[in-house]
């Protein structure tokens, strides 16, 4: 696996976090 792949997927799950409101 790319790691690079995996940093951008986990930079992109953060920033839709923080640009979402969370679902609780």
């Amino acid at each position: 696996m790319d790691i690079n792949a995996r940093l951008k997927k986990a930079w992109n799950g953060k920033t839709l976090k923080h640009m979402l409101p969370p679902k609780t």
